[in-house]
């Protein structure tokens, strides 16, 4: 069992992640559906504007499946002391 990493989007790769967390925040916190939502609205709005040398999503495989990511959301951040900064996903 090898994990592989790739970047950009993958087909899926919204509805993986969003499921990814719900599963594991509903476990340990009672999340439901409402972080659920906000999740998949949050990454539906992401990938498709995600810039080549700005933004990052890196997806980890394991048996072709989608077992974990992160994104890193920059559309924000420069050197403006008053710039909201990146986003960690």
């Amino acid at each position: 069992m090898s994990t592989t990493i790739t970047e950009g989007y993958a087909p899926g790769c919204i509805g993986r992640i969003t499921q990814l967390h719900a599963e594991y925040y509903t476990a340990a916190h009672r999340f439901g559906v409402n972080f659920e939502a906000r999740v998949a609205e949050g990454l539906a709005e992401f990938c498709p504007r995600l810039q080549a040398g700005r933004d990052g999503l890196w997806l980890a495989w394991r048996d072709g499946r989608i077992e974990g990511s992160i994104g890193l959301d920059a559309r924000h951040a420069d050197a403006d002391a008053d710039a909201e900064g990146a986003h960690l996903r």
